[in-house]
C-alpha cells in the first residue's frame, strides 16, 4: 500500500497494491474533523489536518482487525491554521550579511500589508551608540508603537520602546573571514577614508593582514574590526576585542535578546526557517538578492590558510560569536521537517521569478495572461504564489529607493491620520 499525501485541506488518494481494490478499510485520523470512516481503495477523501496525522488502516470492517499504523505529514508541520502571521518585527540589519536582501522582504512585506515600519530620517538609523531619537528617526506623536524595523543600526536598547511588546527579533551572522573580505571589497567605493586606500590595490587584503594596525582605524568608525559584534552591542567602550570573558558573557547576552539568529552561509534555509518563524507565505519571502558582489568571491577563491589565520588574531569576538550561533542553527535545521524539501522548492520558486520578472518588453497590460502574471501552484512544502508583473519593480527595487519611498508614504499617511 502506498499513500500519496497533499497539503493541509486537501484531497488524498489512497492505492493499494492488492488486487482485490474493492477491499474497504477503515481508518481512524488523529487530529482530523472527519475522524472515523470506512473508504473504497483507490478514491478520494478530504480532511483537514492541522498536524501531522497518524492513520490507523483496519484490513477488515472490525477495528480489531489487522490494524496497521502509517503517518502522514501534513506539508506545513507547522499548525498554521491557529497561529496568526507575525507583523511586528525588530532586525538588527548588520552590514555585509545579505542583510539587504531580508531588509527588501521586511519592507516589501510592510508595505504589501499597510504596517508602519520606524523609519530612519536619512538612509540609516545610527552608526553607533547610543541612540538619539530625535536625530536618527521619524517620529510621530501620532503614532505610539511601530510594527517593525529593519534599516541598519547598532544595537541600542532604546530602539524597542518604539516597537510593540511582543516583537519578533531576528538578525543573521556570516562567516567572520567572508565579512571581513567583503566589508572591504564592498565599502573601499565609497567615502570610507581607511578604505579607499585600497581602491587601486590587486590584493588589498594580503596588505591589509600583514599589518593590520597600520591601517584600522578604533571605535565605530571601523567596517572591519569585529564589526558584526559592534553592531550587536558589543561594549567597546569597556571592553578590548581579546577579553574572553566578555566575549563570552555578550554571547550569552545576544542570545538572549534575540529570537533568531539567521546564517548567510545557509541562506536559502534561514528564509524557510523564518518564513515558518514568522508563519507567512512563500509569496512573502520571494526575493531578489541585493548587493551581492562576484568581486568578492573571486577574492575569496584566492584566499589561504595564512590569510584566515592572520585574520584569527585580531577578530575573537566575530569568530566565537558565529561559531556559537552556527551550532545553534545547525541544530535547529536538523529538527526542522521538511526544511530540505521546502528549500529546493523555494530554489526553483525564485528561478521562475527571476525569469519571469526579466523577461523584456512585458507589461501588466500584456495581452498574454502568462505575462501579466506568474502562477506557481502549491508544493508539497510550500504555497501557492500569484505574482502580477508590477511586484516585479519592487523586488528589484534598491534599498535607499525603497527606503524613500516608505518615507513618502508614511508621510502622506500621517498627514490624514
Amino acid at each position: 500500500m502506498r499513500l500519496f499525501t497533499g497539503s493541509c485541506f486537501t484531497k488524498f488518494t489512497i492505492r493499494t497494491s492488492s488486487p482485490n481494490t474493492g477491499t474497504r478499510f477503515f481508518y481512524y485520523l488523529q487530529g482530523c474533523k472527519d475522524s472515523h470512516r470506512s473508504v473504497q481503495m483507490d478514491t478520494s477523501y478530504r480532511c483537514w489536518c492541522r498536524h501531522s496525522t497518524k492513520i490507523k488502516w483496519l484490513h477488515s470492517r472490525r477495528p480489531e482487525a489487522s490494524a496497521r499504523f502509517l503517518t502522514v505529514e501534513s506539508p506545513h508541520p507547522w499548525p498554521r491554521g491557529s497561529r496568526q502571521p507575525v507583523q511586528h518585527i525588530y532586525y538588527l540589519k548588520i552590514h555585509k550579511t545579505g542583510s539587504s536582501t531580508i531588509f527588501a522582504i521586511l519592507a516589501e512585506y510592510c508595505r504589501t500589508h499597510g504596517l508602519l515600519p520606524l523609519l530612519p530620517v536619512h538612509s540609516h538609523i545610527n552608526q553607533q551608540t547610543p541612540l538619539l531619537p530625535e536625530q536618527q528617526l521619524m517620529l510621530s506623536p501620532k503614532i505610539q508603537q511601530y510594527d517593525m524595523v529593519f534599516n541598519h543600526h547598532v544595537y541600542d536598547p532604546a530602539i524597542l520602546t518604539y516597537l510593540h511588546d511582543d516583537v519578533f527579533r531576528l538578525t543573521m551572522l556570516r562567516d567572520p573571514f567572508k565579512h571581513f573580505v567583503s566589508s572591504i571589497i564592498y565599502f573601499r567605493r565609497f567615502d570610507i577614508k581607511y578604505l579607499q586606500r585600497f581602491n587601486h590595490l590587486k590584493d588589498p587584503i594580503t596588505v591589509f593582514l600583514k599589518q593590520p594596525s597600520a591601517f584600522e582605524v578604533k571605535g565605530f568608525d571601523s567596517y572591519t574590526n569585529n564589526r558584526q559584534s559592534v553592531d550587536l552591542g558589543y561594549d567597546i567602550r569597556k571592553y578590548s576585542f581579546s577579553n574572553d570573558s566578555y566575549i563570552k558573557h555578550f554571547i550569552q547576552q545576544t542570545e538572549k535578546r534575540f529570537h533568531l539568529i539567521l546564517i548567510t552561509e545557509y541562506f536559502l534555509e534561514s528564509i524557510v526557517v523564518l518564513r515558518r518563524a514568522l508563519n507567512w507565505f512563500t509569496q512573502d519571502v520571494i526575493f531578489f538578492v541585493k548587493n551581492a558582489l562576484p568581486e568578492s568571491q573571486t577574492v575569496l577563491a584566492n584566499m589561504t590558510d595564512w590569510h584566515r589565520e592572520r585574520h584569527k588574531m585580531f577578530s575573537q569576538p566575530d569568530i566565537q560569536l558565529y561559531q556559537h550561533f552556527l551550532s545553534v542553527f545547525k541544530h535547529r535545521m536538523s529538527q526542522t521537517r521538511g526544511l530540505q524539501e521546502e528549500t529546493a522548492e523555494l530554489k526553483v520558486i525564485l528561478k521562475k521569478v527571476r525569469s519571469f520578472c526579466n523577461l523584456k518588453n512585458t507589461t501588466k497590460d500584456d495581452p498574454n495572461p502568462s505575462l501579466r502574471k506568474l502562477e506557481i501552484p502549491a508544493g508539497r512544502w510550500s504555497d501557492r504564489v500569484s505574482l502580477p508583473k508590477s511586484k516585479c519593480m519592487w523586488l528589484k527595487l534598491d534599498e535607499l529607493l525603497v527606503t524613500k519611498h516608505l518615507q513618502t508614504a508614511q508621510k502622506f499617511t500621517l498627514r490624514k491620520v
